[in-house]
């Protein structure tokens, strides 16, 4: 398939994930029309794989929304007992012992924010240490993520959609223990998130700025004090900087290739990173044929 195809097919995805997970009469038009482009300005045999390629897309992103509409009902419970299957590389430990992170309901599978505060310094230690996968058991509130209140306001529980995320758990007292994993598809994950749990206690270790360039752009790890220790990033909005910077693209579409992630997270389209490389792409698309290699180089830097 041809680069315009490739570039077709790319647009048409990201137009059919919004009108899917977003859908209203700019979305769905914009569908439409991405549609009626690449059947008209596309034929053979491209255009079959541009179709095949963006009906795949579809049903997939309806399966998707249809799972996360059923988790996004799930009734508000309180003082529960549950289970979560937890790695070391989605969780954050404060100095004062507050607990926070991503994990699995065991029950149901659903992915959920969970929340709680240490009471020993043993609970701790154990969990700092644990480098696989543990189950943490204990009574809690399972309640949904709230939308933003404000005007213009950071929308978390969009952004908590974009990881299918739609619920959050804070626990009381709790138990911890390894998770004997069965299957090898469970087994395989563990081994993920144990190396990258390793490659960001590395990182870390490095001197800044190196560290949060690696954190932010390799392992997508940042924390805020990638923002502390440069503070124009965010007071002037120049994260597209980092779009727009190449290191990290060349590395992620190696990744996206080999495990293909905006199957794993298809909402990850509507994010800031994914709306900028959609809006790359057309520029690219746009840009004369006949201009060479350095042109374009000129262009975009000019940009």
């Amino acid at each position: 398939m041809g680069l315009q195809a490739t570039l077709k097919a790319a647009w048409l995805v990201g137009a059919l994930s919004l009108a899917v997970y977003q859908p209203n009469s700019l979305t769905i038009c914009l569908a439409l029309f991405f549609s009626l482009l690449a059947f008209l300005t596309t034929r053979g045999r491209d255009l079959f794989v541009v179709l095949a390629l963006s009906l795949a897309f579809l049903l997939y992103f309806l399966v998707d929304q249809k799972t996360l509409d059923r988790q996004a009902n799930l009734p508000e419970e309180k003082g529960r007992l549950y289970t979560i299957l937890a790695y070391p590389d989605e969780r954050t430990i404060n100095t004062d012992g507050r607990v926070a992170g991503i994990g699995r309901l065991k029950s149901s599978g659903d992915r959920v924010y969970y929340y709680y505060q240490a009471k020993t310094p043993e609970d701790l230690a154990r969990l700092r240490s644990s480098a696989g996968s543990t189950l943490i058991t204990g009574r809690g509130d399972l309640t949904p993520i709230m939308p933003a209140t404000n005007f213009y306001r950071f929308d978390f529980k969009e952004f908590a959609k974009t990881k299918k995320i739609t619920h959050q758990v804070r626990l009381q007292e709790v138990e911890l223990r390894a998770d004997h994993l069965r299957t090898w598809f469970d087994r395989m994950n563990a081994q993920f998130h144990h190396w990258h749990a390793a490659l960001s206690d590395y990182a870390k270790a490095l001197l800044n700025p190196v560290r949060n360039y690696a954190l932010a752009l390799l392992l997508g790890s940042k924390n805020q004090t990638l923002y502390d220790d440069n503070p124009k990033i965010q007071e002037l909005g120049l994260i597209h900087l980092f779009s727009l910077s190449g290191f990290h693209v060349a590395f992620l579409l190696a990744v996206v290739r080999r495990i293909g992630r905006l199957i794993i997270h298809p909402l990850i389209l509507l994010t800031l990173g994914g709306q900028l490389s959609f809006f790359l792409t057309l520029v690219l698309a746009l840009l004369p044929d006949d201009w060479s290699t350095w042109q374009k180089g000129l262009f975009f830097y000019q940009f």
